[in-house]
């Protein structure tokens, strides 16, 4: 929903236009202690107050997950602070990137279960974990001369995938330097640093 301001004098009458017909401009806040990170305000912020109000249309925020506040502002001689809003949530968005939150071990053994899992974070545009995407991520090797077995692909929990008991097919696997390949739906393809 997208808010609506609406404009009263000391006695409670909503104002009319020879009372105050100036602009009203919606700034982003942080509530105490919960929002993290630069959250920005996108959209027609400013406005001109008609008959005693205005309707704001089209603002979304990015940025960081936390709770946050709405603080309108007239402009003009009165300038002042109209009203706070109350408290919402911004949560994450869609996934738009990922990255191997945990990384392969340095040293693996051709058949034998790497010895610590390896994890996939799905990420919205701001970097939020996409705590609400479903869905599978599939890992595969750089290598020709490689291949997985083991659980692959894993489902997304919680916007993580975590593979364990991933191991290097011994049957079709030669001795050699690899990385770690992983696909999530039409995002690109990203490659572990081990």
């Amino acid at each position: 929903n997208q808010p609506k301001v609406t404009v009263y004098d000391s006695v409670g009458n909503v104002v009319t236009d020879t009372q105050y017909n100036g602009d009203v401009t919606a700034t982003i806040s942080s509530a105490v202690g919960t929002g993290t990170g630069a959250t920005t305000l996108e959209g027609t912020a400013t406005g001109t107050i008609s008959n005693g109000q205005y309707s704001f249309s089209n603002l979304a925020l990015k940025g960081k997950i936390g709770t946050y506040k709405l603080t309108f502002t007239l402009g003009g001689s009165y300038t002042s602070v109209l009203s706070q809003s109350a408290a919402f949530d911004l949560t994450a968005g869609v996934a738009t990137q990922m990255e191997f939150s945990t990384q392969p071990p340095l040293t693996v053994y051709e058949g034998a279960a790497f010895g610590s899992p390896v994890a996939v974070t799905v990420r919205d545009v701001s970097g939020n974990v996409a705590d609400s995407a479903t869905g599978d991520v599939t890992l595969s090797t750089s290598s020709v001369n490689s291949s997985l077995s083991g659980t692959n692909p894993v489902s997304l929990v919680s916007g993580v995938a975590t593979f364990t008991g991933v191991k290097f097919d011994a049957a079709s696997t030669t001795a050699g330097t690899y990385t770690l390949l992983a696909d999530y739906g039409a995002l690109t393809q990203i490659e572990s640093t081990s």
